[in-house]
């Protein structure tokens, strides 16, 4: 590429430069970008993760040994 087509590129750069400068004030300006995203509270009524399947092997054993009185064969 040669210098001349080069210089083309480079103001067409510092044009864009400016542009981008100028709109970037006004975006600080007005309060843009800050502040981020807010946390929701978190709900004490949302419904809870699903038991494994070992987790419910695991309770199934202990309900039947409570009730039979029996030890638990798991």
């Amino acid at each position: 590429m040669s210098a001349k087509e080069k210089q083309r590129f480079e103001e067409m750069a510092e044009k864009d430069k400016g542009r981008y400068d100028r709109e970037m004030e006004n975006f600080d300006k007005s309060g843009g970008g800050r502040g981020g995203k807010r946390k929701r509270p978190k709900d004490p009524n949302a419904p809870k993760r699903a038991l494994s399947v070992a987790h419910v092997h695991i309770l199934n054993c202990v309900i039947l040994s409570v009730t039979l009185a029996v030890l638990p064969r798991c």
